[in-house]
């Protein structure tokens, strides 16, 4: 991995930051024959050319450098407001980014649009999965195993019987007798 290589980190790391850049729609990835292929969304890239003689200077995304600055693509610290086209656009190629920054975006946005019928419907889906999600209650894993031990306890005919004698006999879980 030429990134791993470059900045003397573990592949580990690098795959994990590439993962956290994606999910912040800062890059996205292309799935090809020989591995992924990660490109820099587009709204996150500002050009900063020359102090004189660059046409992009009073662009709003730019900023003036010295006079004799490189030219350099660097990222961008402000969020620009997503919308549909630019969504399907960046995330070409991956459905499942698509609909997924799809569904972050107001239910009113999404009825507004009627270029894309199939990822606006497949958005309003998720959005509904993730709300159901978000409000439902989910039962504590510890009640979950000690139910499970129960279960199988019960289900061993020997515990059966030792609780049916314990029963009869008026003994308590250790066979003692109760007072």
């Amino acid at each position: 991995m030429t990134l791993a290589k470059d900045t003397n980190l573990s592949r580990s790391t690098v795959k994990r930051s590439l993962e956290t850049l994606e999910k912040m729609n800062v890059v996205y990835s292309i799935k090809g024959r020989s591995g992924k292929t990660y490109s820099i969304n587009q709204l996150f890239i500002k050009n900063e050319g020359l102090f004189q003689g660059s046409s992009n200077l009073h662009n709003s995304m730019s900023k003036s450098e010295l006079p004799n600055a490189q030219i350099r693509a660097t990222l961008v610290d402000t969020l620009e407001v997503y919308t549909i086209e630019n969504i399907i656009r960046d995330n070409r190629g991956n459905q499942q980014a698509i609909v997924d920054n799809l569904a972050k975006l107001p239910l009113a946005e999404l009825n507004s649009d009627n270029k894309n019928p199939y990822y606006i419907k497949l958005a309003k889906e998720r959005k509904a999965e993730l709300d159901r999600e978000s409000k439902s209650n989910y039962v504590h894993p510890q009640k979950i195993l000690t139910e499970l031990s129960k279960i199988s306890k019960n289900s061993n005919p020997r515990y059966r019987e030792k609780v049916e004698y314990n029963k009869r006999n008026n003994l308590d879980w250790k066979g003692r007798p109760k007072k």
